[in-house]
């Protein structure tokens, strides 16, 4: 069975790498959303990330991609696309 696919918005934050750490471990796909704010990550992506999590790093608030992201499951779930 194959894993489920995870965004966790916020990611390279201190709770956000645990919950990373977590799902990698049980065999999830897991994609990082972070702005990495200088003023929290001022050296960049930080060490600490698990090398399998993917690692976005946006500009856009984070508000707007989670609506965008519910608008897009919606959508899937209502219209019962499956690959």
């Amino acid at each position: 069975m194959m894993g489920n696919r995870i965004l966790i918005t916020g990611g390279a934050g201190f709770i956000g790498s645990f919950l990373g750490d977590h799902f990698l471990g049980r065999g999830d796909t897991v994609r990082i959303l972070d702005n990495l704010d200088p003023q929290v990550h001022s050296g960049g992506k930080p060490d600490y990330l698990a090398p399998d999590a993917e690692l976005v790093e946006n500009i856009v608030p984070i508000a707007s991609v989670v609506f965008f992201a519910v608008v897009a499951i919606c959508f899937y779930e209502w219209h019962g696309f499956r690959s």
